[in-house]
């Protein structure tokens, strides 16, 4: 039987809910789809488990919540395709093009996806759990609610990709370019980003507690309302950044750069920021109680309303200067 066969009888299938035609199902391990041209074909709930389909064209296909269980998909171009609710679990998607595909709730849990092409693509909701992910590039992609859990990451591209309220538990975002990225609500607690470019990324409300952002990039990013509690800022670039209302209790900002950051009511409490630099910093209103500024840089910055109770200021002496307003401030 032929491929335009099949597909008809599939069509058929789906039209009369199974009663009538045939599904399309591709013995395991075929190679009868292999550099096949199937753009814009219909191949909702079809079961591909297992096939190969390398190089494959799937460009505007219907593919949604078909099963490609460890499919071989390596260099297939599936660019706006609908891959809503697939299963792509173990699947092979080395150097395949996504770009502009809607991928929503997909299951792409332990999948290859070296080198694949996720511009524009909405994988809002899909699982990723334990995928690789080395070297994809998901720039203006949206990844609302997705699952990154335990994922590698090495050298993904996220620039300016809507990531806000993603998980990413146990991943390495060390060197990961997330420049201009919405990571609005997502949860980074103990997350390596160490290195990473979120230049210009917003971060409100996001959870960094005891992340690592040692020598990260983030200028003019927006951290207001972000957690990060007892995280590694070490040499990190602040400057211009908004961390208006941010809970920094005991995070290590050594060496950090905050010129012209905005730290309205944020809380330092504890903060270790020796050797920073916090020129033309707004820290009014900020909590900078038992926080440690020796050698750090004041020139111009505000700190108007400030609580400065055993604050060890930047040349080695202890404020207590409005330590009567601690208790109202907790």
């Amino acid at each position: 039987m032929s491929i335009q066969d099949k597909l008809e009888k599939h069509e058929r299938w789906l039209e009369t809910d199974g009663k009538d035609g045939e599904r399309f199902i591709v013995i395991t391990k075929s190679d009868e789809l292999q550099g096949a041209d199937l753009k814009k074909a219909n191949l909702c709930r079809a079961d591909l488990s297992k096939a190969n389909l390398q190089e494959i064209n799937l460009e505007g296909a219907n593919l949604e919540g078909a099963n490609l269980w460890q499919a071989n998909l390596t260099a297939a171009n599936l660019t706006a395709a609908n891959l809503n609710g697939a299963i792509l679990l173990g699947a092979s998607l080395t150097t395949s093009i996504f770009i502009g595909a809607s991928l929503i709730e997909t299951d792409l849990i332990k999948a290859k996806l070296f080198e694949a092409k996720f511009n524009r693509a909405d994988l809002s909701k899909a699982k990723l759990n334990r995928a690789d992910l080395s070297f994809a590039d998901f720039s203006h992609a949206r990844l609302s609610n997705a699952d990154f859990s335990k994922a590698k990451l090495d050298d993904t591209i996220f620039s300016h990709a809507k990531l806000n309220d993603a998980i990413f538990g146990c991943v390495n975002l060390s060197g990961v370019k997330l420049n201009d990225a919405n990571l609005n609500g997502a949860n980074l607690a103990g997350v390596n980003l160490s290195g990473a470019n979120l230049n210009r990324a917003y971060l409100v409300g996001a959870n960094l507690s005891g992340a690592n952002l040692n020598k990260a990039n983030l200028n003019f990013a927006n951290l207001e309302e972000a957690i990060l509690c007892e995280a590694d800022l070490n040499g990190a670039n602040l400057s211009f950044a908004s961390l208006n209302r941010a809970n920094l209790f005991d995070a290590d900002f050594h060496k950090a750069n905050f010129f012209d950051a905005h730290l309205n009511r944020t809380n330092l409490e504890g903060a270790i920021m020796t050797d920073a630099n916090l020129e033309g910093a707004d820290l009014t209103g900020a909590n900078l109680s038992f926080a440690n500024l020796n050698g750090a840089k004041l020139h111009n910055a505000d700190l108007s309303g400030a609580t400065l109770c055993l604050t060890t200021m930047s040349d080695g002496k202890v404020d207590n200067s409005s330590c009567n307003r601690l208790g109202r401030i907790r």
